[in-house]
């Protein structure tokens, strides 16, 4: 294999394994988001019934 092929697959290993790194900081901001927006809801809609 020539050192251009190396290097050719060492940098497409690199993107993968930088998207993925980027995936999963993506899911778990989402999740974090979305935990507060449900946290937020529920306690938009607990003071909406005691008042009413």
């Amino acid at each position: 294999m020539s050192s251009l092929q190396k290097l050719f697959l060492l940098l497409a290993l690199g993107y993968l394994l930088v998207k993925l790194v980027f995936a999963l900081l993506l899911y778990a901001a989402t999740k974090r988001v979305e935990e507060k927006g449900r946290e937020f809801h529920r306690k938009r809609n607990a003071l909406k019934d005691k008042t009413v």
